[in-house]
């Protein structure tokens, strides 16, 4: 078949190109991008993806958790539990000892209070345009 002859009959989609859901990362990967961050001093990405793999959360939910969420009386908590944002359906998950551990210290780095998100960026620079579209032009980690 021509390319333009394919074009016609499936549009200008990537014949080639994988479709429906991704796999799963593996273990290796996970591993291998928690190095990464933690070599890097990446604490509050490292406490996202941490966090992210604990609860299975969306990540519009992942973003919107707060300090409070995840501690309890300066503690973190054994079990936490969300609502989530697209069903309103409450979700309980465990913290384990590595996510309370990147949690402690990115909190305990930052200094954020209970009711600050985790997700927080601080921005550096930005440049407005004429028709208010904005760019930021360098992100520095999480502040308070």
């Amino acid at each position: 078949m021509s390319q333009t002859l394919t074009n016609k009959i499936f549009g200008n989609s990537q014949i080639g190109a994988p479709r429906g859901q991704k796999r799963p990362l593996r273990p290796r990967e996970v591993w291998a991008i928690r190095a990464r961050l933690e070599m890097l001093g990446e604490a509050r990405n490292l406490a996202l993806l941490n966090l992210a793999i604990d609860s299975k959360l969306r990540g519009c939910d992942l973003v919107s958790l707060k300090v409070s969420d995840v501690f309890s009386a300066g503690s973190i908590r054994e079990r936490a539990m969300v609502i989530q944002r697209k069903t309103s359906r409450p979700v309980q998950f465990e913290i384990t000892k590595l996510t309370a551990a990147s949690l402690i210290s990115h909190v305990q780095t930052v200094g954020l209070s209970n009711d600050d998100h985790y997700s927080r960026v601080a921005i550096k620079e930005v440049i407005i345009f004429p028709h208010g579209n904005t760019i930021a032009l360098s992100t520095v980690g999480s502040v308070r």
